[in-house]
């Protein structure tokens, strides 16, 4: 996972392919979890106004 000021890039480790590219301004909701804070997860929305949660541990 790569994180820049204006987006979530969510990548491969094992071949270094992008997986997803989510822009800040479209996520409206993160979340960690409370009991592994190594976890978190976020709501995306997307271009044609669906809605699509991400969980990354």
């Amino acid at each position: 996972m790569n994180l820049t000021t204006t987006a979530v890039k969510i990548i491969d480790d094992a071949t270094k392919a992008s997986i997803a590219t989510h822009e800040i301004e479209r996520i409206s909701f993160v979340v960690i979890d409370p009991r592994d804070t190594r976890a978190f997860g976020y709501i995306y929305n997307t271009t044609d106004d669906r809605h699509q949660f991400w969980a990354i541990k």
